[in-house]
């Protein structure tokens, strides 16, 4: 960018991140008219059709002053990689200072980046520092897809079996959902919208899952109320007490969430209650866990639930995969190869993040073939081995960033500590 002026340039995404051969994109047409839009810092758009491979772009006079955003309200089909670090710091700014008016816009910047930096098209540590901007955000559809997509991610890297790293995922989580949870708060207020209880369900799974010492006593007293009187846990917040409660609980909670699913005639209920029963880290449980899927007590229909809870824990995704590999047979013959099966299959296989997974699934579904599921045989190992690439590929910058950034949040408290001293 130089006096309001602006390179843009266009290539094929694929979320595979598989890049084209030289020449390609030409041959096979893979050159767009697309209809660029862009959204200044007071609101005012502009658009123009955009159909090169690259192009020097002039706004308006007087229209961007270097602030602006593309793709206003997501109305393109397109992704948007920032390569100006001005823009890119606008950007940021924008969202921080909530400045960024449509949430669509909020929503779509942070899609973006999470797809881009798995194919390998951002700087990983733009993105953290991107999805930290998001702090003040007070929107439930916005914290939704944020959450969706940085939870994929830390889940890839989960793989690592890495306390060290698992414990700077957990800091980064608390710092960034700290602020919401004290604007939406932990009991439902009166005459609040749905969007702001499933809001707050969303912060405290989060803030539960982070190790959050406030929201792990909150869902183990809620559970503890609960049992003894069922009109005190408002249904927007079960899911989250019951699995935080059972996560960080012991064979107590575990056996409190089953007897709920024993005594609720509402088959929500009990969904909940077997979607909640794989967040244990005892391995013990999770094993009686997959057990109870194929149960009289689950419909046939239901196992799945259970089995894709332990698959969706990192300390029972091995767990599940030699379960299913063991249980295969029945499998197959309850779900008759229907979309059921496909359901089970990626939900079982796609947790994995290496090579040698990959290769390990492929190899059991050609010793057990089942056409009905090929396509999402095929769908998840190719998951599979873009978490293999995704991982391999980000292992160290994610090792490095997080602890230069724990390390710099040290340093400034340290320095505060200091001059509060000197005070």
């Amino acid at each position: 960018d130089n006096n309001n002026k602006y390179k843009i340039e266009q290539m094929r995404f694929l979320s595979s991140g598989m890049e084209s051969k030289i020449g390609e994109e030409e041959e096979n047409g893979y050159l767009w008219k697309i209809p660029l839009g862009f959204v200044n810092e007071n609101g005012e758009t502009h658009y123009c059709v955009f159909d090169e491979r690259d192009s020097i772009i002039e706004m308006p006079e007087n229209f961007s002053n270097g602030k602006f955003k593309l793709n206003p309200l997501q109305a393109g089909y397109y992704r948007v990689n920032y390569k100006s670090d001005n823009l890119y710091e606008y950007i940021q700014k924008s969202i921080l200072n909530g400045e960024l008016a449509e949430a669509t816009d909020r929503i779509g910047i942070q899609q973006d980046s999470s797809a881009l930096l798995k194919v390998g098209l951002l700087d990983l540590n733009k993105y953290f520092d991107l999805v930290n901007c998001y702090k003040n955000e007070k929107d439930y559809t916005v914290w939704a897809d944020l959450t969706s997509n940085l939870t994929s991610i830390i889940d890839v890297f989960s793989s690592s079996d890495n306390e060290e790293l698992i414990s700077k995922f957990n800091e980064y989580g608390l710092g960034l959902y700290s602020n919401i949870i004290d604007h939406i708060g932990y009991e439902v207020k009166e005459n609040e919208s749905c969007l702001d209880g499933m809001l707050r369900s969303i912060v405290i799974s989060r803030l539960g899952s982070f190790g959050h010492p406030k929201s792990i006593e909150f869902a183990k007293t809620k559970l503890e109320e609960f049992t003894k009187e069922p009109s005190s846990l408002s249904p927007d917040l079960r899911s989250c007490v019951y699995n935080i409660a059972i996560k960080f609980g012991t064979e107590k909670e575990y056996n409190d969430i089953l007897s709920i699913f024993r005594n609720t005639d509402l088959q929500e209920e009990k969904v909940r209650c077997m979607r909640s029963l794989g967040a244990s880290t005892d391995l013990k449980l999770l094993q009686q866990t997959l057990d109870f899927s194929l149960s009289d007590e689950v419909r046939q229909q239901d196992s799945l639930y259970v089995i894709m809870s332990v698959a969706a824990n990192p300390k029972g995704r091995d767990l599940a995969w030699g379960f299913f590999k063991n249980n295969w047979d029945s499998l197959n013959q309850i779900y008759k190869g229907g979309n059921l099966l496909s359901s089970l299959v990626k939900g079982v296989t796609t947790v994995f993040s290496s090579e040698e997974k990959a290769l390990e699934v492929e190899t059991f579904f050609k010793e057990n073939p089942c056409a009905p599921a090929q396509r999402a045989i095929n769908q998840s190992i190719e998951t599979i081995k873009s978490n293999a690439s995704f991982f391999n590929r980000e292992y160290q910058n994610v090792l490095s960033y997080f602890l230069e950034h724990n390390n710099n949040n040290n340093n400034n408290n340290n320095n505060n500590d200091n001059n509060n001293d000197n005070n």
